[in-house]
């Protein structure tokens, strides 16, 4: 990490913006800490807040000490389909899900429009 005073930040502001890209620069005032610059050019602005969102990373230490059992993507995927052949027995319609293709009724060789189906 680098240290850098107040004074040079303001004449070589361009240059530490550029090293932030690489490494932490702490910025001092009389020797003692006042700002942590890092550099976020390849992040996405969500990713940035988050990454500064104090209740998030509580909510992530809460899940990781939690005694409930995970889910994988996979087991969440297929109970996804499983649900949506579900509903589209119970009530004869195509569900589309937020990709918003319209899925063929097996058999009818046609394309059905549409019908959302909330969630629970």
């Amino acid at each position: 990490m680098k240290l850098i005073g107040v004074r040079q930040v303001q004449a070589e502001l361009g240059e530490l913006l550029a090293r932030s890209q690489k490494e932490r620069v702490l910025i001092t005032r009389h020797g003692k800490p006042v700002a942590l610059v890092t550099g976020v050019e390849k992040l996405d602005l969500e990713d940035i807040v988050l990454l500064q969102d104090r209740d998030f990373w509580e909510l992530i230490e809460e899940r990781r000490q939690s005694k409930r059992p995970t889910v994988s993507h996979e087991q969440l995927r297929a109970k996804a389909r499983r649900d949506l052949a579900k509903e589209r027995r119970r009530t004869g319609k195509t569900v589309v899900g937020r990709g918003g293709s319209a899925s063929r009724r097996a058999g009818s060789g046609r394309v059905r429009t549409s019908a959302r189906v909330a969630s629970k």
